[in-house]
């Protein structure tokens, strides 16, 4: 056991050797040292972060996410000119909006449920789950609903399921590595 760097406390991960290689490509790709990371528990600690202020959050955001997202798809559907022929639109509306709140939901339950595992997982789930590719998706989903190729429209809303079952897939081994 090392001290931490950010807080100098000496926090023991649960058998490093033994976590899955994905975790330990996250902790090592976040610059922290196997042996010492600081955990999200420690990190909420530090903030003063609320469980009551977290469950807020995690009912509201991804529920705003869904909101938006079925409002849009029940628009584009009511109107003439979106709704001609392509309701293959529908499904990659409602599946942007699906992705961005299932990252809400697993960044509000590794807060919630996990907060022994490292803040380097909630930290990249965050900048490349959330913000790069969240990012990417609502930018490429504009230009793929405004084309008139229903293949296009199907094939993205595949590979965004695709990226909805990895998140949920990454949650899973974490709740596996880190819960009690």
């Amino acid at each position: 056991m090392a001290p931490s760097a950010s807080t100098g406390q000496k926090v023991n991960l649960k058998g490093y050797k033994t976590l899955p290689h994905a975790i330990q490509l996250v902790t090592m790709m976040s610059g922290t040292s196997s042996a010492s990371t600081l955990t999200i528990g420690d990190q909420n600690k530090k903030f003063k972060v609320s469980r009551a202020l977290t469950w807020m959050v995690v009912i509201c955001i991804p529920a705003t996410f869904i909101a938006v997202t079925a409002g849009s798809a029940y628009r584009m559907y009511n109107k003439p000119i979106w709704a001609a022929g392509f309701p293959s639109r529908l499904p990659v509306v409602l599946m942007l909006g699906a992705y961005l709140a299932v990252v809400n939901l697993a960044l509000g339950y590794l807060t919630l449920y996990l907060p022994q595992a490292p803040f380097a997982v909630w930290k990249a789930l965050d900048d490349v789950g959330l913000r790069l590719i969240g990012l990417a998706v609502i930018l490429i989903s504009g230009p793929v609903l405004l084309s008139a190729q229903a293949w296009l429209h199907i094939i993205w809303a595949c590979l965004l399921g695709v990226l909805i079952a990895a998140i949920l897939a990454f949650c899973v081994c974490l709740a596996r590595t880190y819960s009690k």
